[in-house]
C-alpha cells in the first residue's frame, strides 16, 4: 500500500535526461505531481547521462551534489524522474 507523505514535506526533485525528446514534460509532470501531494519542492539536481549508473543511478558527482542540496534544505524526499532499482534504492 502506498502511503501519501505529509503534506509540506520538504523533497529535492532529481532528474536524468537519457535524451528522451519528451524530458522537458516529463520533467514539469514530476514537479505537477509533487505539488498534487502537497509536497513543497525546496531543490532540483538535473543531469544529461547516456546510460544510468548501475549502482547509483546519477553518479557519484551527482550523488554528492544530492546528498549536498538534502543537507542544506534539510529535505526529507528525494524523488527521482525514473524507476530505481532496489540496489539504487540505497
Amino acid at each position: 500500500m502506498f502511503e501519501r507523505p505529509v503534506a509540506g514535506v520538504a523533497v529535492v526533485l532529481a532528474a536524468l535526461d537519457f535524451g528522451d525528446p519528451d524530458y522537458s514534460e516529463s520533467l514539469e509532470e514530476l514537479n505537477l505531481l509533487a505539488a498534487s501531494a502537497g509536497l513543497d519542492v525546496v531543490g532540483l539536481v538535473e543531469g544529461k547521462r547516456a546510460k544510468r549508473d548501475a549502482a547509483l543511478f546519477v553518479g557519484s558527482g551527482k550523488a554528492d551534489e544530492i546528498g549536498a542540496i538534502v543537507t542544506a534544505t534539510e529535505a526529507q524526499l528525494v524523488i527521482f524522474n525514473h524507476e530505481l532499482s532496489p540496489v539504487q534504492e540505497r
